[in-house]
């Protein structure tokens, strides 16, 4: 099954936080039958709903009791509970994690002049530190194929055009999304041993509705096909990295830009 941090578009999209892929259960993560991932934690929910007081166990989270009424609303939230952990919440869902797709990131403007220490060590927690834990989590939980099969684990993420021209006006940003192109082969090659095979794509100038009129325009002007990014073409090039065909394809940086070099 796919896991999806944050979203792409389907089939690759998989909700998160109040939108879990699956009804609540309010006795799911019990004592009594204690399923796969659930960690006892001091405070923890009792059988009435929102009550936290240790009698029950719960998904790994560091934020178990929430007010906020959209996700107690929710009916695939469980009784408030915020913070899941997703691979957890997936793994009890599907039974199995074997594509993980990290599509998340924090952008950031400021040049050398306006970055701050707290805007570098976020971007970095957001764009960097996660997706290594992530794999680190990934490897940790995923049920390999047999040794005399190809691997069916695949780990794909994204980094942006600091390579190709300067981003110095997003410098944070740039400096984040650069440690994931470099380190790209390093943690490919760590996941071998858990049979993930792992790659990061740059996919250029994607108009996924965060573009204006004006972005749209230049990246348009300054491709040589003529037009911004679309979803689908990204979505298209994920699809093959995990598909059998894709296997064989490991620890590289792809473009996915339409041939923009600059």
């Amino acid at each position: 099954m796919v896991l999806c941090v944050l979203g792409l578009t389907p089939p690759f999209a998989a909700p998160t936080r109040a939108d879990f892929p699956y009804l609540a259960d309010p006795n799911r993560c019990d004592s009594s039958s204690l399923p796969l991932g659930c960690i006892p934690l001091a405070n923890e929910m009792t059988g009435a709903a929102g009550s936290c007081n240790g009698e029950k166990w719960k998904y790994a989270s560091t934020n178990f009791c929430s007010s906020d009424p959209i996700v107690n609303l929710s009916p695939n939230e469980l009784f408030g509970v915020t913070g899941m952990s997703v691979d957890t919440a997936w793994r009890i869902e599907t039974g199995r994690s074997d594509i993980v797709i990290a599509v998340h990131a924090r952008s950031s403007e400021g040049g050398l002049a306006e970055v701050t220490e707290v805007e570098l060590d976020q971007c970095w927690a957001a764009n960097v530190r996660s997706i290594v834990m992530l794999a680190q989590r990934f490897a940790q939980v995923h049920e390999p194929s047999p040794a005399d099969q190809p691997p069916i684990g695949r780990m794909v993420w994204f980094t942006s055009g600091q390579a190709l021209s300067p981003m110095d006006g997003e410098l944070a940003y740039a400096v984040s999304k650069g440690a994931l192109q470099q380190m790209t082969g390093s943690v490919a090659h760590a996941l071998v041993p858990a049979r993930i095979v792992a790659n990061c794509i740059n996919p250029g100038p994607v108009d996924t509705g965060w573009m204006t009129t004006d972005q749209v325009a230049a990246a348009a002007a300054a491709s040589p096909r003529g037009r911004a990014g679309r979803p689908s073409d990204t979505a298209a090039l994920v699809a093959f990295l995990c598909s059998p065909d894709g296997e064989w394809i490991n620890g590289q940086l792809l473009y996915s830009n339409g041939g923009l070099h600059s």
